[in-house]
């Protein structure tokens, strides 16, 4: 008999679980090629079981309805290249950032410590159109094309412990 817990409930709303058959739990995947234990196989059978794996999931996650699965704590913008906000808070690193960049010339002046520098790295052309200060956090609102001098990409703010999210403006 296999037993399967639908839903959470307070230790006062216990009752009798949900009772699920055989035939109603979800598939599973019989990892074992038919007669042979999993450390015995050769390659073409190791492959054979990768490939009837990689089919389940494939098939679990649109069973639930799972379109893209994005790495923890993956930054992306909804639309264009891949663009991030970083906070500096120190002239060293504001310049070690600027020349990873590759960008011509020096960094715009920023006070430190009073204020901390925002930094967009992306692709050439990119800059900050905007900074909108909110209650729990800091919204960057930037282009992908368009910003011919490379300052765009630095903006002096308050010094700040607020998270940065990144959209793109519309």
């Amino acid at each position: 008999m296999l037993i399967v817990w639908d839903q959470t409930r307070s230790p006062l709303a216990l009752s009798a679980p949900t009772v699920k058959t055989a035939a109603e739990a979800p598939p599973s995947i019989d990892v074992r090629a038919p007669g042979k234990p999993l450390g015995i196989l050769e390659e073409e059978e190791r492959s054979a079981v990768n490939e009837r794996l990689y089919k389940g999931l494939e098939e679990e996650k649109k069973r639930m309805g799972i379109a893209k699965i994005l790495d923890k704590g993956a930054v992306t913008a909804p639309q264009g290249p891949a663009v991030k906000a970083i906070a500096l808070k120190g002239s060293e690193a504001l310049s070690a950032a600027w020349a990873a960049a590759g960008l011509p010339g020096g960094p715009p002046t920023v006070h430190f410590p009073e204020q901390m520098a925002i930094f967009l790295a992306g692709p050439p052309g990119c800059g900050i159109a905007t900074i909108r200060h909110r209650k729990k956090f800091i919204t960057v609102l930037y282009k992908d094309a368009g910003f011919d001098d490379a300052s765009a990409r630095v903006r002096a703010v308050a010094l700040s412990l607020k998270p940065i999210v990144i959209k793109l403006a519309q």
